[in-house]
C-alpha cells in the first residue's frame, strides 16, 4: 500500500471514530467537594451515590482537598450520601444526573455524633 492508500484509510478511521454518533453521551457526571463547618475542604469522607438506574454500588473518597468525582454514572434522580467518623452523616436526596451534564455538589459536614444524619432535598441548577 502506497503513501496515498495509507493517508486516505488513516482519514477514513478519523472520520468514523469523531463521527457524531459514536460521541453521543449517554451519562452525566456527578462532581464536588466536601467542606467542613469553617469553608475548608475535607478529606477522607466516603461518598456514595445511589440510584434506581445504577446497576452495583459506587463510592469514593475525598482527596486531600475534599474533592471527589463520578465521571460515568447513568441519568436519573439521585441519593448522595456522605460519612466521615465523627462527622453527622449526611444525605442529599434528589440531585439530578441528566444526559451530557456535569453536576456539581458542595457538602458541608457537621461534627456530631456518628449516629445522626442530616437529609437535605433539593434540586441542583445546572
Amino acid at each position: 500500500m502506497g503513501t496515498f492508500g495509507r493517508t486516505l484509510m488513516l482519514v477514513a478511521l478519523v472520520a468514523i471514530a469523531t463521527s457524531p454518533a459514536l460521541a453521543q453521551a449517554t451519562t452525566g457526571q456527578l462532581t464536588g467537594r466536601v467542606l467542613d463547618e469553617d469553608g475548608k475542604g475535607l478529606p477522607g469522607v466516603t461518598i456514595v451515590p445511589t440510584s434506581e438506574t445504577l446497576q452495583g454500588e459506587r463510592g469514593a473518597i475525598s482527596d486531600k482537598e475534599g474533592r471527589f468525582n463520578f465521571p460515568i454514572l447513568p441519568t436519573g434522580s439521585y441519593t448522595v450520601t456522605a460519612e466521615l467518623a465523627g462527622y453527622q452523616k449526611l444525605e442529599l436526596e434528589q440531585v439530578q444526573v441528566k444526559l451530557g451534564t456535569i453536576v456539581p455538589v458542595e457538602i458541608t459536614m457537621r461534627k456530631g455524633a456518628v449516629v445522626e444524619t442530616v437529609v437535605v432535598t433539593a434540586d441542583y441548577p445546572l
